[in-house]
């Protein structure tokens, strides 16, 4: 909403008064100010202003998922094995307390 604008504004509507087509008035300020001043680029770059964000969001949540998904997988193997080698102390430290338990009977 600066005075800029507003001035714009008003040669639009001056320029569309005097029997300007859209087209003619885009072409003005498209000459005037170069391709940066229209809201949505004419061509490919439009298209590709459009699609790049939703296909980057899809990229980076897949890979994000990804790493997620590896890093519990890692953490899995790692707990497991430490489970495991608990299990293997707990079984030798059983079997030394029954042959202890079975010399003493003897």
């Amino acid at each position: 909403m600066s005075a800029e604008a507003a001035e714009m504004r008003r040669e639009i509507e001056d320029l569309a008064a005097s029997g300007n087509s859209e087209a003619a008035i885009i072409a003005h300020y498209k000459a005037q100010y170069g391709e940066r001043i229209l809201v949505i680029p004419d061509g490919g770059t439009g298209r590709v202003l459009f699609i790049l964000p939703p296909i980057a969001i899809i990229v980076l949540g897949t890979i994000l998922i990804s790493a997620l998904r590896r890093m519990r997988r890692a953490e899995v193997r790692s707990s497991a094995r430490a489970d495991q080698e608990e299990l293997q102390r707990l079984r030798r430290e059983f079997s030394e307390v029954i042959e202890r338990e079975l010399r003493g009977m003897a």
